[in-house]
């Protein structure tokens, strides 16, 4: 049974203050590296995904068509 995982973005601590993105998206194993849209929730991009449990999946996000690893999730489990 999947279970529901949040990815979040959050411009001012991921990107170390950079200005506000227009478009953030994530993608990874789980998506076949296809991206997949982020809402923009307050100062935080957001989106729930159903993912396999116990699996480890790779992944990064694309902020204004740029590939990036979000610093406050260096290492993610």
């Amino acid at each position: 049974m999947a279970i529901k995982v949040v990815f979040a973005f959050d411009p001012q601590t991921d990107m170390q203050g950079s200005s506000s993105p227009t478009k953030v998206q994530v993608a990874g194993e789980f998506s076949d590296w296809k991206p997949v849209d982020l809402s923009n929730s307050g100062d935080t991009y957001k989106v729930e995904i159903a993912l396999e449990p116990g699996k480890s999946y790779s992944y990064k996000y694309i902020v204004d068509d740029q590939w990036v690893l979000a610093e406050s999730q260096r290492e993610s489990r």
